[in-house]
């Protein structure tokens, strides 16, 4: 599990149009309530409840348009990290949201650990 406050390894997943969702490629591994936490420019949650094997897509609508934000996931409200294919872990995604643009990419495939 990540530390509580601060960032470690960081996975930029790019930007994207604030009015958009961010779709995190990994299957939810058991049910519950999935939170992405803004830290940074301020903080904001964008909470959704899904059930095992769900992908996790996240609304965008309401995270502050034109910043860079570093986010945290949480699952039924602890902290976890995430684990790309190569094994690299990962404890925050950075994000830059833009008023218009391209809509975000999906992140690559991940696993919630």
């Amino acid at each position: 599990m990540a530390s509580n406050c601060c960032c470690d390894s960081v996975l930029d997943i790019g930007c994207g149009t604030a009015c958009g969702d961010l779709t995190i490629t990994a299957v939810a591994p058991v049910d519950g309530v999935y939170e992405l936490r803004s830290i940074t420019p301020y903080q904001y949650a964008e909470s959704i409840t899904l059930s095992a094997g769900d992908v996790l897509v996240f609304s965008l609508q309401n995270f502050n348009p034109n910043a860079l934000h570093s986010l945290q996931l949480y699952m039924n409200g602890v902290r976890v990290s995430l684990e790309d294919t190569e094994e690299n872990l990962y404890d925050c995604l950075q994000l830059r949201t833009l008023i218009s643009g391209p809509t975000l990419a999906p992140t690559i495939d991940l696993i919630i650990i």
